[in-house]
């Protein structure tokens, strides 16, 4: 979803070469986001033609929803502000 965030949309096969995955293992992926209104396809007419990929405004959304989550986590790591699930130390034994 960075990718489709990032760009905001893009072809199939772009999509798969961008992120390292077969197309097989994209279209997986892409059927779960699909099914939870994260993302969108749209074909163009023909067989083999390329199909292109959106996020939602929702799947816009909960990716914002997403980073600022994650950006609060990396901010409490880097203040020392961990809480009960930081990491433990031993107090400088080595």
């Amino acid at each position: 979803m960075s990718y489709l965030f990032a760009v905001a949309q893009s072809d199939f096969a772009v999509v798969a070469q961008t992120v390292g995955l077969s197309a097989p293992e994209l279209s997986k992926h892409l059927k779960v986001l699909r099914e939870r209104g994260l993302v969108r396809s749209s074909v163009r007419s023909g067989r083999g033609a390329p199909v292109t990929v959106f996020l939602t405004k929702q799947g816009e959304r909960e990716f914002r929803a997403y980073r600022k989550a994650l950006s609060q986590i990396v901010f409490q790591h880097d203040t020392g502000d961990a809480g009960a699930g930081g990491p433990a130390t031993d107090g400088g034994a080595g």
